[in-house]
């Protein structure tokens, strides 16, 4: 399970369950977007079962070609070995 800080541009939910839905929103996300930096600090590992990461990313929406600077803190969960629900949260700019 996926679930975003806020509902992205062209979709209607913040939730994706299941190994398609995430596939597809990684898929659609990188199809929208130019990524001009991405920088990932971490993990900061939080027993037993889950860990954060902190992401600084520059990218712009194809569709307007507006640029954007994006903060985000990731908390996932793991279940059995896998990521079983990544959480993200924007920070302020």
């Amino acid at each position: 399970m996926s679930i975003e800080a806020v509902v992205p541009p062209g979709r209607d939910v913040r939730i994706a369950k299941g190994q398609g839905a995430l596939e597809a929103k990684r898929e659609d996300w990188a199809a929208t977007h130019e990524i001009y930096k991405l920088d990932a600090d971490g993990p900061y590992v939080h027993p037993p079962d889950r860990f954060n990461v902190h992401f600084e990313v520059e990218v712009a929406q194809k569709s307007i070609g507006r640029k954007m600077n994006l903060r985000e803190i990731s908390t996932c969960t793991v279940e059995e070995g896998k990521i079983a629900r990544e959480e993200f949260f924007m920070m302020p700019k």
